[in-house]
């Protein structure tokens, strides 16, 4: 048997289970595919989390996160788990990951949240697909562009305030209103960079001509 205990997922609910486990003296075994809390890169600003009463930039508090995880020297396995079964004559669970199997008494899952896909999108050319992303750590460094985000909630609200820093954003909201917080409502409706299209629908989708690609949409009092 390769541990007593095995974690799935270095995010911060992973990170925070992992560093109880190891102040009580027990060294899981984590198994994380991509980077240590790397979503939070995501997080443009977080003001909801203790200790950081002025608010703190998702990637600031990532590294913090880091630090205080490394400081324990943890086993970690940098692979994706592809399966996890349960033998219940040996009371064991088997981890899979592309190299090899592990074999565990008791297993923590934290793998977190995916992105919701959006089937319209998910139906166009592989051609155009590659400029969608449900991430916007990997667009954080472009400038002067034109960024259209999908969605009316807190996430969708999030990524056009930290997108329009440096670009201009187009937030396509299917429903009526927006969903999220009144706080980012009232911060969204303060930035001139930022234009709201209410009642929103795909239409069709292709190569753009100044642009790598071009949106048809239909939405409340017109086309465009």
């Amino acid at each position: 048997m390769d541990r007593d205990l095995s974690l799935i997922g270095a995010g911060p609910a992973g990170l925070t289970a992992a560093l109880q486990l190891m102040r009580y003296g027990i060294k899981p075994l984590i198994f994380e595919q991509a980077d240590i809390c790397g979503l939070l890169d995501n997080a443009g600003w977080i003001e909801n989390y203790p200790g950081f009463p002025e608010g703190i930039r998702g990637s600031d508090l990532k590294m913090l996160f880091q630090k205080q995880f490394m400081a324990y020297e943890p086993d970690l396995i940098r692979a994706r788990v592809r399966k996890l079964l349960f033998y219940q004559e040996q009371e064991l669970f088997s981890i899979e990951t592309e190299d090899r199997h592990y074999q565990s008494r008791q297993v923590v899952i934290a793998s977190g949240t995916r992105p919701k896909k959006i089937p319209e999108i998910e139906t166009w050319p592989e051609e155009l697909n590659k400029h969608v992303f449900y991430e916007i750590r990997t667009l954080l460094s472009e400038k002067n562009k034109k960024m259209i985000i999908v969605g009316g909630g807190d996430i969708a609200a999030d990524y056009a305030l930290h997108l329009s820093r440096d670009n201009q954003v187009v937030l396509l909201c299917r429903g009526s209103q927006l969903r999220a917080l009144p706080l980012l409502r009232k911060r969204i409706e303060m930035r001139p960079d930022i234009r709201i299209v209410y009642g929103m629908r795909f239409e069709s989708a292709g190569p753009g001509i100044e642009r790598p690609m071009a949106v048809d949409i239909s939405y409340e009092g017109g086309r465009a």
